[in-house]
């Protein structure tokens, strides 16, 4: 409350006015705050890219020894590039996972997603394991 005294007048009146801008301030800077803070919370989105999950995916899983599978079956890698080029001409919207130990050089991964680029594949993820 603030006291406040009138012109020519000895007396103080209380003036008992609550002023409203600094809590309607406050309750801006909040909203804002949970506007930007909320799709950050949500799960199952993925921000980077914004796209959709492919609606089939192939398992590249590449050993120690650099041999190659694709989904449980032994492939080559010259044959690499064919076996994909036929399943994309089937499904194409099919994404492929590549599954290698983690202290394989960098560029065999290049080389191997340069590989996967010439067939085709357009939605490829690379997920990485110890020994």
């Amino acid at each position: 409350m603030i006291a406040q005294r009138r012109a020519g007048s000895r007396e103080l009146r209380l003036i008992s006015e609550i002023s409203i801008t600094p809590a309607l301030s406050l309750v801006l800077v909040l909203l804002l705050a949970f506007l930007i803070a909320c799709p950050f919370l949500q799960g199952g989105h993925d921000a980077a890219s914004g796209e959709a999950s492919p609606a089939e995916v192939a398992t590249l899983v590449v050993d120690a020894s650099r041999n190659l599978m694709l989904d449980d079956k032994a492939v080559g890698r010259d044959d690499l590039n064919e076996v994909l080029r036929k399943r994309l001409q089937s499904k194409p919207e099919t994404g492929v996972l590549v599954r290698m130990p983690a202290d394989l050089p960098a560029q065999f991964l290049v080389d191997l997603m340069e590989s996967l680029k010439q067939a085709g594949v357009s939605k490829t993820a690379v997920t990485t394991a110890e020994k």
